[in-house]
């Protein structure tokens, strides 16, 4: 996509970041183009220097404010999110192969982890489904038409 004339309004994190707020401001009917930081520029042998290249967001400069704004906006929601999460409780779980209690932050509620005794796959808190998916259907009778037990 090109943009007649390009203005930055925004130094996302990361570039996976980048991309989420092009598809966000896109959403919006904003025009806009996320530059990836694939530069060797500031890389040295100790690391990297920051902020010498960076993924960056683009938009034309009539749209702008409009960016801005909606920016704003989700910069507030993230704010929000983080705060959330900080101010939760430690999550609790008991492994289902050994027994032992592990300990994990709220941040990762939602995940997989290991247990911290036997290094078994545990489930850290619970997920939000949205949807009840119901009762398996069902089985499909087979030729002669008796369902299958």
């Amino acid at each position: 996509m090109e943009l007649p004339d390009p203005v930055e309004v925004y130094v996302p994190a990361s570039n996976i970041e980048a991309h989420l707020i092009e598809d966000l401001l896109r959403s919006h009917n904003i025009a806009a183009v996320a530059v990836d930081d694939v530069s060797a520029v500031g890389t040295w042998w100790g690391g990297s220097l920051p902020m010498i290249h960076h993924p960056a967001i683009f938009v034309d400069r009539q749209h702008a404010e409009a960016a801005r704004e909606l920016l704003r906006e989700y910069e507030t929601q993230r704010q929000r999110q983080r705060q959330a999460v900080v101010a939760g409780d430690p999550i609790e779980v008991t492994c289902e192969a050994c027994g032992a209690v592990s300990t994990f932050a709220p941040e990762l509620n939602g995940t997989t982890q290991q247990c911290s005794a036997c290094l078994a796959f545990v489930d850290v808190g619970e997920l939000d489904w949205p949807v009840d998916v119901g009762e398996p259907e069902d089985a499909e009778p087979n030729q002669d038409g008796a369902g299958e037990p």
